[in-house]
């Protein structure tokens, strides 16, 4: 329920882009994937909703920058977090562009 509180403090703040409940993969097969909260495919960022330590982990040991949140952290002010996310996802963006222009 609060991955939903979430989602809705995402979508009020017109934050866009974004993918739930999605497989993102971890490993050579095909069936090295894990299932993720919220992710920005454009930004490399996953948002975990009380994701575990050994999933964060590995992820970012794969160049993913994920941020965790428990349901009562969500459950006490969702916007501010929602926020925050928005904030990381300009962020990584921002980062990801200049670096695709340095590269040119």
């Amino acid at each position: 329920m609060t991955s939903m509180a979430l989602f809705k403090a995402l979508q009020d703040l017109g934050v866009k882009g974004f993918l739930t409940q999605v497989p993102v993969k971890v490993g050579e097969t095909v069936e090295d994937k894990v299932i993720v909260d919220f992710y920005f495919p454009q930004s490399v960022l996953v948002v975990e909703v009380n994701g575990s330590l050994s999933k964060r982990a590995k992820l970012e040991s794969l160049g993913y920058v994920v941020l965790s949140y428990s349901d009562s952290e969500i459950e006490k002010d969702a916007d501010r977090i929602a926020k925050e996310i928005r904030a990381e996802a300009i962020r990584l963006r921002r980062s990801a562009n200049l670096e695709m222009i340095v590269r040119k």
